[in-house]
């Protein structure tokens, strides 16, 4: 098992050169766990073929429909990869428009939403869940840089047809054809047309109790925490103390269990295998036993409100500062650094307070180890 102690922000060192995570912006969280986790080099070969062609497709055809696009492509893959062929239209556009703008400063949503029948918008789900999605941004990236640097290319030039079939990119274009500044702009969450199956469930409704309340509040200041000035811990636990009615042993655990319940719903499937646990440090320099952090109930109000922030279609996420914070994701990120397979994680926290389950007693070890005499 690998341990940190610590409050410090979670720098993410090994994205951090990459574009990804800087020390007070994550770029797109939904990477953390998807580049950490699971085998996206695999995965991204085996797109990349189907990637390339749908380019091809799209620059032959500029001006066929979204439909056609994908009945050529499934020419070209195997039976039953119908909608592997619609994802391919939908997402290597808005991949090569986010990738182009971004230069120029635009922030994009992480999620993405799709229309109902018969109307309205369905909630919304991550980008990073889809195979698709995360091999068409790797492959428009590393195309993109790669002509940047190539003498002589212009990329307004070879890749306008593509992005321009994204509806997000048509007005971010016409700005900058009419002279406009658009670095800092914000886009939106994207409503797909195309009927289909969301890769996150619909949310359940967020209980209306005292500690979820706390918890909320709490959240809030977490999310401003950069833009107040305010983000050292010393004056985060006082504007929550102060925002949830003076409680501050309550603030304090806020501070601490609301960014590794945030992390926890990046793990997704991943999160019982890895069983995060936590101890404390004691006044006397030693570890308390272990619990896990799904014993400590800010910390389940916070996964549950993770789950359900992730839904919902706001500007931009608000994460980022929550998981910079997370020590859950700094034992991730120190497992992998080394292409170690990820084992259990256990974080350890500074601050010396009661643990949430009883130590073990001379029973449990004898159970454990078994009776030496």
């Amino acid at each position: 098992m690998s341990a940190y102690t610590g409050n410090a922000r979670c720098p993410i060192k090994k994205y951090a050169t990459v574009g990804y995570i800087s020390r007070y912006s994550i770029t797109s969280y939904s990477f953390l766990y998807h580049y950490v986790v699971m085998d996206l080099q695999t995965q991204q070969q085996n797109l990349e073929p189907h990637i390339k062609q749908c380019l091809e497709i799209m620059r032959e055809f500029p001006d066929a429909e979204d439909q056609d696009i994908a009945n050529r492509l499934m020419q070209h893959l195997t039976e039953g990869e119908e909608e592997t062929a619609y994802q391919l239209v939908e997402f290597v556009p808005m991949a090569y428009a986010r990738t182009f703008f971004a230069q120029d400063g635009v922030q994009f949503d992480d999620r993405y939403c799709r229309r109902l029948e018969p109307g309205g918008v369905s909630h919304c789900c991550f980008l990073g869940k889809e195979p698709v999605w995360r091999a068409a941004m790797a492959y428009a990236r590393a195309e993109i840089k790669a002509l940047s640097t190539a003498a002589g290319e212009d990329l307004v030039e070879k890749f306008s047809v593509i992005f321009l079939r994204c509806e997000l990119a048509k007005p971010l274009w016409d700005r900058v054809g009419n002279g406009e500044d658009i670095s800092g702009g914000r886009v939106y969450p994207p409503v797909l047309q195309r009927l289909a199956v969301m890769p996150c469930p619909t949310p359940a409704p967020l209980p209306n109790t005292s500690l979820m309340n706390a918890v909320r509040r709490g959240t809030e200041l977490l999310y401003q925490q950069d833009d107040a000035g305010w983000a050292d811990t010393t004056g985060l636990h006082l504007k929550i103390a102060e925002a949830i009615g003076g409680d501050a042993e309550l603030a304090w655990q806020i501070l601490e269990f609301v960014p590794e319940g945030f992390a926890a719903m990046t793990l997704g499937p991943e999160l019982p295998r890895l069983n995060p646990t936590f101890q404390r440090m004691q006044a006397d320099g030693s570890l308390t036993h272990e619990c896990p952090l799904s014993a400590e109930p800010v910390w389940n109000m916070a996964l549950m409100l993770a789950r359900y922030e992730e839904t919902q279609r706001f500007a931009i996420p608000r994460i980022y500062p929550l998981l910079i914070r997370s020590l859950t994701l700094r034992v991730v990120n120190e497992q992998s650094a080394d292409g170690s397979e990820l084992s259990e994680v256990r974080i350890v926290l500074e601050r010396d307070a009661p643990m949430p389950c009883p130590a073990p007693d001379s029973s449990d070890l004898e159970s454990i180890f078994g009776d030496d005499e």
